[in-house]
């Protein structure tokens, strides 16, 4: 799926994406190769936010798969990008040639926290008003950073932090259903 040309101006987060409850057959999609192109999101409190984090029940079955942003404008960031995959199926994501600019209370913020990624790719982004660039890491994943403001990756585990692998979240999110799904 591309979204390209799109200027949004309400605030709030930039990209928010919810899945259905349910497996795929009834109704649910696979969410991979999503592109912003060109888009300018102005007082956008976080660029993206996806509700499969591993860790709540109505995302099960439908971890993103790989999401990017190519030449896009955020303003107003005050949130980081949060990345959760799923340790199955990893999730890629990639910023390329945009620009994002911190809200004057977020100096200290880091752009992304990624847990359970494949790969990250920020190339040519130009980050303002970032006190010190940077992303953290909760897992291990590919990193690539190339070009545009230089920024740290530091990798940061927590030990205390338990995500939900996708099969385990289907299987709790079974045993929850029961016979009656009619809900869904």
């Amino acid at each position: 799926m591309e979204v390209s040309d799109v200027t949004c101006t309400r605030g709030g987060t930039g990209v928010m994406m919810r899945t259905l409850w349910g497996d795929r057959t009834k109704g649910g999609v696979d969410m991979a190769d999503i592109v912003f192109r060109d888009c300018v999101f102005e007082g956008a409190r976080q660029i993206f936010s996806f509700s499969y984090d591993g860790r709540d029940m109505w995302c099960c079955r439908h971890p993103l798969e790989s999401i990017a942003f190519e030449r896009c404008t955020f303003t107003g960031i005050a949130n980081p990008v949060y990345i959760y995959g799923d340790e199955e199926k990893p999730l890629d994501f990639t910023m390329r040639d945009c620009s994002v600019t911190a809200a004057p209370d977020a100096a200290d913020r880091e752009l992304l926290t990624a847990y359970n990624y494949g790969r990250i790719t920020l190339e040519n982004v130009k980050l303002e008003g970032f006190g010190k660039p940077r992303i953290v890491t909760r897992s291990k994943g590919d990193v690539v950073l190339k070009g545009g403001t230089p920024i740290a990756n530091e990798y940061r585990p927590d030990p205390n932090d338990k995500v939900l692998t996708f099969a385990e979240c289907a299987a709790e999110l079974a045993k929850m259903e029961g016979d009656d799904a009619g809900w869904q």
